[in-house]
């Protein structure tokens, strides 16, 4: 079952870090099978490195934001459409 070890809600984030690679099986399975082909392969994988890649930087944010206290935080206070 894809994400039955994330139960936490700080978890999503680096669980859904393994939704690409689970991916990417799917996609050599659909390969094998003569699913899709080569060229459609190709397009999807370089796609979910893509997805991979922010899915890292996102992660890296988040954990540097939960080490650091003095985060600053966008709230309706801090943010105006004005500037």
């Amino acid at each position: 079952m894809s994400g039955a070890g994330c139960q936490a809600p700080d978890d999503r984030v680096p669980c859904a870090n393994g939704s690409p690679m689970e991916l990417e099986t799917h996609l050599f399975i659909a390969n094998r099978l003569s699913y899709i082909g080569e060229a459609q392969l190709q397009s999807i994988l370089d796609n979910a490195a893509e997805l991979g890649r922010m899915l890292a930087g996102l992660i890296g944010k988040l954990k540097a934001q939960r080490e650091s206290p003095d985060t600053w935080h966008l709230t309706p206070d801090t943010c105006s459409a004005g500037g």
